[in-house]
């Protein structure tokens, strides 16, 4: 049996030795986005604060966890030069900042970090001249200083070696790159390494060497790019190679490209597309944490500061289960009350408010991608509070929800590929904010809801998106109550819990479309009830309820599923832990993952967040080679090159699921299917896809069982 699946793919070429690795982002910096900052690391954390907005200076500081994914606040920076460009680095286990721009001067007061103490401690102060955007690299317990800035000419070409061991400095000879400010600098093994730079007028790209044995600078390959590098081109190293892709050229411009340098084969090489993967960027800060390399903060060439954070490395061909993980934050005002739903791989975001202000706005997150674009604003009446969302057959819908006076009727449908939205037949009970809904099939279900207050409502009313009309049923036995759990699973929907003005409840049903027929179902597990909005995603046969609040308008501190099979509910994840909690929020479902999105928390702090959940299999997940009905599992592709189509051929799966993805050469995951167990052979149309080499993986419940690459030349 064979089955044809089409891709849409876009291709472009840099180096094949870094297809394994990709861009990933990671929780964003919680201070002012910002630029000329000051970074180190010490262990599995990062360290980054100082600089500026271009209006405000900050001596604020953070420190990020690398296996949380969460950051924190630590002692503020206490030297003077935190306005631009301070130097920093790391020496066993101790991070330091110092010199930079103190508001009128070059700085010379250098700082110890400690993190079992959280305390700064002022060390020893440079004897040459004060400066910012000098530059550093550090071999043992040693840092050298080259050059830098007094904000303006004269530029710098002094060195000094700060000694951790004795807190003193020594000056030697000349860099050999000259007065210039704002260099590559990185060191692997017992050489160090500067290039590139700025001297007032120009931009430079020469490179250099630099041997601690012999004493010695020697000239190597000079950076790739034409114009020359400055603009606080920042470093993270991985083994033998240095990568660079922050920093600025002619213009003020950021790196289209990111470069890396081989210290083995003593040559650059482009490792990645910065314009492609949208986060370039100057004036930034870079890490190495283990075989990961960062990028954080800067500004883009059009001035706009930035506070995301980027992990470099490789791709991950497990999937990480039972655990949250944080993707790109929603782009608007952290808001609450808002509306949402899925169409393919995307989320779609937007309506609600942050207690202040009212949104009609509205945007699209690309699961591939991790990123958000705008859409078309939502045009309906009632975006203030609780709209209904919901999606059926690749069509998005919004509508009803408060409209600052009143209770709206209307219902929008949203077009993803004309981005526009377009009125459908309003509801012909009363107007509502919060609404619940299921969808089964092309119908959606209409539970309840609030007109402001009380009357709270007990109708049910069904949207057929076929026909566009609606149909009214008969009243929820749940009685008159707003904010349930919703959700379907087959031919069935289920509703539970509901506020009706006074109080919480937790009493659970579940429909039946062929019977036409609601029946009670084990009530929720909360004892004081759930309401808040309490959405959900459902994977498999479970629902996920994570999200709402109970007694006191408090957040959930668990989260609970609910099994169709045994007809439990059950403890899933504890929000409180992961610092998740909240109320008033969105759910989606996209694949084999959960996310959670917005709303805000017991402290009526609003959040732009957004997370994912991913279970782990039931069933045993085997290493190595996969066995079905004892037999190894045999995958082939052809043909290989390819000027048309490409054939797969695998085993029987005997009805396990396995993923199909291919990545690009920049490491990304362009597309990904589930391989359909009925058949045994697939085919891809790849009539959009560029010439060039792609990788490909299968994996069998996130253990890869099958890689390798494919080449299409038309």
């Amino acid at each position: 049996m064979k089955k044809t699946i089409l891709f849409a793919f876009v291709f472009s070429f840099v180096a094949t030795s870094y297809s394994q690795y990709s861009w990933t982002q990671k929780a964003n910096f919680p201070g002012t986005a910002r630029n000329y900052d000051a970074g180190f690391t010490i262990g599995n954390y990062i360290y980054l604060g100082c600089g500026t907005n271009g209006s405000s200076y900050y001596n604020d500081f953070y420190r990020w966890n690398q296996v949380t994914n969460t950051w924190s606040t630590i002692t503020s920076y206490p030297g003077a030069g935190y306005h631009f460009d301070p130097i920093s680095f790391s020496i066993e286990g101790k991070g330091y900042v110092g010199l930079g721009w103190n508001g009128s001067a070059g700085a010379t007061d250098l700082w110890r970090y400690d993190s079992t103490t959280n305390n700064w401690t002022q060390m020893a102060s440079l004897p040459g001249p004060g400066r910012d955007d000098g530059s550093v690299f550090v071999i043992g317990h040693k840092a050298y200083l080259i050059g830098g800035s007094q904000g303006g000419p004269p530029y710098l070409e002094d060195v000094w070696i700060y000694d951790a061991h004795t807190n003193s400095w020594t000056q030697k000879g000349n860099s050999p790159a000259g007065k210039l400010d704002a260099l590559i600098t990185f060191s692997i093994g017992n050489h160090g390494y500067i290039g590139g730079g700025f001297d007032g007028s120009g931009y430079y790209r020469n490179c250099w060497e630099y041997d601690t044995t012999s004493d010695t600078w020697t000239s190597i390959a000079t950076f790739p790019l034409t114009t020359g590098i400055s603009g606080d081109p920042r470093t993270f190293v991985l083994g033998s190679k240095a990568y660079v892709c922050t920093g600025t050229t002619v213009g003020v411009k950021t790196l289209s490209d990111g470069y890396a340098y081989d210290t083995v084969i003593k040559a650059w090489s482009v490792f990645t597309n910065m314009g492609v993967n949208k986060i370039e960027r100057g004036y930034a800060a870079a890490f190495t944490i283990g075989n990961k390399g960062y990028i954080a903060t800067g500004r883009d060439s059009l001035g706009v500061m930035l506070n995301d954070l980027w992990q470099w490395g490789p791709i991950d061909t497990t999937t990480v289960c039972d655990v949250w993980t944080q993707k790109a934050n929603f782009p608007g005002t952290a808001r609450n009350y808002d509306a949402g739903f899925t169409i393919g791989n995307y989320i779609y975001l937007g309506c609600g408010t942050n207690g202040s202000s009212y949104y009609n706005d509205f945007y699209r997150w690309n699961q591939v991608t991790n990123t958000w674009s705008t859409i078309t604003s939502y045009p309906g009446a009632g975006y203030h509070f609780d709209p209904i969302s919901f999606s059926i057959e690749g069509k998005g819908y919004v509508g009803l929800g408060w409209n600052g006076s009143a209770g709206a009727t209307d219902l929008w449908r949203y077009d993803s590929t004309t981005n526009n939205w377009t009125q459908m037949a309003s509801l012909p009970g009363p107007g509502r904010d919060d609404g619940s809904v299921f969808v089964i099939g092309h119908k959606a279900y209409l539970i309840g809801g609030s007109q402001g207050g009380p009357p709270y409502l007990e109708d049910v009313w069904i949207y057929d998106a076929h026909t566009n009309s609606w149909t009214q049923k008969g009243n929820s036995p749940a009685g008159k109550l707003d904010a349930l759990i919703t959700f379907s699973i087959g031919n069935h929907g289920y509703i539970g819990g509901g506020f009706d003005g006074s109080g919480y409840y937790r009493n659970c049903w579940e429909y039946d479309t062929t019977s036409d027929t609601w029946t009670s179902i084990a009530t929720f597990p909360l004892t004081t009830g759930i309401s808040g909005d309490p959405r959900t995603f459902v994977l498999g046969s479970k629902a996920y309820v994570c999200t709402g609040t109970t007694v006191g308008v408090k957040t959930l501190s668990d989260g609970y599923a609910y099994d169709t099979v045994i007809k439990a509910w059950s403890v899933f994840t504890n929000m409180g832990v992961n610092k998740i909690e909240r109320g008033y929020a969105a759910a989606f479902t996209l694949g084999k993952c959960g996310f959670i999105a917005t709303g805000r928390d017991s402290l009526g702090v609003m959040l732009n967040d957004l997370w994912k959940y991913c279970p782990c299999a039931d069933t045993a997940i085997l290493t190595g080679t996969r066995q079905y009905d004892n037999t190894n599992f045999a995958f082939k592709l052809y043909p290989n090159p390819s000027s048309g189509n490409l054939t797969i051929k695998y085993s029987v799966l005997n009805a396990h699921q396995v993923e199909f993805r291919v990545i690009d050469m920049f490491g990304r995951l362009i597309n990904s299917v589930n391989m359909d167990a009925q058949t045994d052979e697939m085919t891809i149309n790849e009539t959009s896809l560029g010439n060039g080499m792609y990788f490909y993986q299968v994996l069998d419940s996130g253990k890869l069982i099958s890689s390798g690459k494919f080449i299409i030349a038309k």
